[in-house]
């Protein structure tokens, strides 16, 4: 049985599972932002840690290498940062579409200033030449915002 049909079932037994419920429903969003609209999954890292001093909080890199391109991404962490990530193709041009949020689940003191999350999205059979690389977020249930664009050459 799907973990949240068995929240749904429980409800009626105490109001306590009411909060799990709510955070179910925040966790299967996290998982297919965007479906029907991107083509593929993407591979995902996803690590937390202290801000580097002189770092800046929010940043997008782009980097190309030999039939992949990776987009590394630093912004501020949630609690037990989650991240997934699909992508669209076009001729010349590829979208990442990445979903962020906390872990509904996780059991998290208050965040401490400076902790950001640095996450890198993997999009592998990446054809030679220039390409368009651009990175949307979804933070929640907010549309998606676009966070950074690069141009870059994938060599041969």
């Amino acid at each position: 049985m799907d973990r949240c049909v068995a929240v749904r079932h429980a409800l009626r037994c105490s109001p306590l599972v009411a909060a799990l419920l709510i955070a179910c429903a925040t966790a299967h969003e996290l998982v297919a932002p965007m479906r029907g609209v991107a083509s593929e999954s993407a591979d995902v890292h996803v690590a937390e840690r202290a801000l580097a001093r002189g770092e800046a909080a929010s940043s997008v890199r782009v980097a190309a290498q030999r039939g992949a391109l990776t987009v590394e991404v630093v912004r501020p962490s949630f609690c037990a940062t989650l991240v997934s990530a699909v992508a669209s193709r076009a001729s010349g041009a590829i979208d990442v579409i990445a979903s962020v949020g906390g872990n509904p689940l996780a059991l998290c003191s208050p965040l401490q200033q400076g902790w950001v999350v640095v996450y890198e999205v993997t999009i592998p059979r990446v054809a030679s030449g220039l390409v368009t690389v651009r990175l949307f977020e979804l933070v929640g249930n907010l549309p998606p915002a676009l966070r950074g664009q690069a141009r870059v050459s994938v060599p041969d």
